[in-house]
């Protein structure tokens, strides 16, 4: 999935929000406190749900530009990635990218049949959450 937005926040104020989320999800499930600094390479488990557990490894931090982290479960393998372009000081271009890549068949099949009848709706949900971090500029 690919989802491309323009909102009127500078590209700082989103990194940062994308990068608390993630500190704090890590000080949530590890305890430890990290600084923007030490996310890049960073790897820690996290449950998914009762039987699930997924590890998350930060894979690229370049502040205001991008952010990027690898979602790896039993079958899948999942890449998200966050491209900010500033257009000026005020108004930023969001680029979402989401790849995966399953080991179970029928799970792949069952992601490309949602990904065609319901992947209009992801990307609808995911605008309007970053368009929520706009309101709160």
């Amino acid at each position: 999935m690919k989802a491309v937005t323009t909102l009127h926040v500078s590209a700082k104020y989103l990194f940062e929000r994308i990068a608390d989320k993630t500190l704090y999800d890590i000080f949530q499930t590890t305890g430890q406190e990290l600084s923007l600094n030490e996310l890049q390479g960073y790897s820690y488990l996290t449950k998914i749900d009762m039987y699930n557990e997924a590890q998350i490894t930060i894979t690229s931090v370049l502040p205001y530009s991008k952010f990027q982290y690898i979602t790896d479960t039993a079958d899948s393998h999942v890449t998200e990635t966050y491209k900010f372009k500033s257009l000026a000081q005020d108004k930023v271009e969001v680029t979402f990218e989401q790849i995966e890549v399953t080991s179970n068949f029928l799970k792949a099949v069952a992601n490309k049949v949602t990904n065609i009848s319901l992947g209009w709706l992801k990307k609808h949900n995911f605008k309007k959450v970053l368009k929520h971090l706009e309101t709160g500029y």
